[in-house]
C-alpha cells in the first residue's frame, strides 16, 4: 500500500529476521557485520521506546534523546 503512494516497488521480506540479513557492510568480515546488524537493532529499539514514552507519557519529542539513550544502551 504505502509503495503506491510513493510510486516505488520494492522486495517485501516475509520475517523481520530478513531485515537485518541484508545489512552487509562492503569490505568488512562477518564479525563486523554482526555488530552492524546489532546497532540497527539498538537504534530502532530507542525509536520505539521513546516514540512509546511520547505515546504514553505524553513526553516531548526529542531527536538528541534518542541518540543519547541509544548510545548508552549499545
Amino acid at each position: 500500500m504505502i509503495d503506491a503512494w510513493i510510486d516505488r516497488s520494492f522486495v517485501h521480506c516475509d520475517r523481520v529476521e530478513q531485515h537485518f540479513e541484508q545489512i552487509s557492510i562492503m569490505g568488512t568480515n562477518s564479525t563486523e557485520n554482526s555488530m552492524w546488524r546489532f546497532m540497527c537493532v539498538v537504534v530502532i529499539w530507542g525509536i520505539w521506546n521513546h516514540e512509546n514514552r511520547v505515546i504514553f507519557k505524553e513526553a516531548v519529542v526529542d531527536s538528541v534523546e534518542i541518540l543519547t539513550i541509544t548510545q548508552i544502551k549499545a
